[in-house]
C-alpha cells in the first residue's frame, strides 16, 4: 500500500515549470473557442491529449515511481517509460504549440518566431542546426540518448547526483518529442517524411530498444552497482534487472507498432486518395 500511497513529493523543479504550461495551454484554449464561432471539436480533443501528456510527465516525478525509482530498477525502468512513450507522444498528438502561442503576447511571439527561424544567426549555424532536426539525425540522437543513459556508469551517476538525474530525463523528454514529431507530427508541422519512408525509423528504433532489452535480461551480472547494493528484500537484484528488462521491452514496444500502423494506415489512404484521383481523371480521346 506505501508503493501507492506514500513518499509523494513536492518537486518544485518540476511542479513550476508544469503549472506555468498548464497556465499559458488553458489560458490559449480558453481565447481560441471565445474566437471561434462554433466549438471546434478537435481542438478540445487535442487539449485535453495534451493535458494527459503532460499529468503522465507529473506522474513520473512526484508519484511514488520517483521515489521507489531509486530502489526498483524495474521501476526506474516504468519512470522512463513515462517519459518517452507515454508522455512524448501524447504532448505531440496533442499540438499546444498554437494554442499556447495565442496565450502570449504579440511581441514576445514575435521573438520567438525570429529564435526560430534563427534570425541574425550565421548561416553555417543555421544549416547545421536545420540539418540537425531532420528524421535521420533525430532518430539516431533519440537511440544515442537511449543507450548511453543506461550506460552502468551514466546511469549510476544519475543516481547519485540529483543535477544529472534532471539531465537525463530533460534529454529524454527533448529526444522523445523531436522522435515523435518526426514519426507522427503536429498541427500545424508535418513530418518531411513521407508515411512509408518513416516505417524504418520506427522498426531500427523498436530493434534497438529489443537488443538493448536482451542484453539486460539475460546478463549473468547486474549491470548497475547502485541497485545491487540496495536492500530489494525478497527481490533479488539479478531479478530486478530481470523485470526491468521486461518493462523495457513490453512497455515500450507497443507505442511503436500503434506508430507502425499510423504511418502505414497514412500511407495506404494516400494511395487510395491518388488512385481515386487518377480515376476521376476525365479521359481524352487520341482520335481529333
Amino acid at each position: 500500500m506505501s508503493l501507492v500511497l506514500g513518499h509523494w513529493s513536492a518537486d518544485w523543479l518540476v511542479l513550476i515549470p508544469y503549472s506555468v504550461i498548464v497556465a499559458l495551454h488553458l489560458t490559449g484554449f480558453a481565447r481560441m473557442r471565445a474566437a471561434a464561432r462554433e466549438p471546434d471539436r478537435d481542438l478540445a480533443r487535442q487539449a485535453a491529449v495534451f493535458q494527459a501528456g503532460l499529468a503522465a510527465v507529473l506522474i513520473a516525478f512526484v508519484s511514488p515511481i520517483d521515489y521507489w525509482s531509486g530502489q526498483y530498477l524495474w521501476i526506474h525502468m516504468i519512470q522512463h517509460l513515462l517519459l518517452v512513450v507515454v508522455a512524448c507522444p501524447l504532448i505531440v498528438l496533442g499540438a499546444p504549440w498554437l494554442v499556447v502561442l495565442r496565450a502570449i503576447s504579440r511581441p514576445v511571439r514575435q521573438r520567438l518566431g525570429r529564435a526560430v527561424l534563427l534570425e541574425g544567426r550565421p548561416l553555417a549555424i543555421r544549416r547545421a542546426l536545420r540539418g540537425a532536426a531532420r528524421p535521420v539525425p533525430v532518430a539516431l540522437a533519440f537511440n544515442l540518448t537511449w543507450w548511453l543513459w543506461h550506460l552502468p556508469a551514466l546511469y549510476d551517476l544519475a543516481l547519485r547526483y540529483t543535477a544529472v538525474h534532471y539531465l537525463e530525463h530533460a534529454t529524454y523528454l527533448a529526444t522523445g518529442l523531436a522522435l515523435w514529431l518526426q514519426l507522427i507530427g503536429s498541427h500545424p508541422w508535418s513530418p518531411p517524411l513521407s508515411p512509408l519512408r518513416r516505417a524504418p525509423i520506427i522498426f531500427f528504433t523498436a530493434v534497438s530498444n529489443w537488443v538493448m532489452a536482451i542484453l539486460l535480461g539475460f546478463s549473468t551480472t547486474p549491470w548497475y552497482p547502485a541497485y545491487a547494493q540496495v536492500a530489494h528484500g525478497a527481490f533479488s537484484a539479478g531479478a530486478d534487472q530481470q523485470l526491468a528488462a521486461a518493462v523495457m521491452w513490453v512497455g515500450m514496444e507497443p507505442s511503436f507498432v500503434v506508430a507502425l500502423v499510423f504511418v502505414l494506415n497514412t500511407w495506404l489512404r494516400e494511395e487510395e486518395n491518388d488512385l481515386s484521383a487518377l480515376l476521376r481523371r476525365p479521359r481524352t480521346s487520341g482520335w481529333h
